[in-house]
């Protein structure tokens, strides 16, 4: 993340994460970083058994995850996400 996308992750007010495959080690720095500056995050995965193998993620405080169909979809559902943690 450079200088600049970093101001916007600061400033962000929900993380989002598509993820298709577990190699995903750069999303899941991103994730991190999000736990650590409190912010709220949405992970969608492809399918329900990579949503199993990433349990780690899934049980990260703030976190909500859901299987989608595609990135699109997700990313409605999270847009529309009624976030319950303050």
């Amino acid at each position: 993340i450079s200088i600049t996308d970093g101001q916007i992750f600061l400033e962000s007010d929900l993380f989002f994460a598509w993820i298709n495959a577990t190699d995903c080690h750069a999303t899941l720095l991103e994730l991190g970083w999000a736990h650590m500056l409190g912010k709220p995050v949405y992970l969608a995965f492809a399918s329900r058994d990579l949503a199993r193998q990433m349990w780690f993620a899934r049980n990260c405080p703030r976190t909500t995850a859901h299987v989608h169909a595609s990135p699109a979809e997700a990313l409605d559902h999270a847009l529309t996400w009624e976030v319950p943690f303050e």
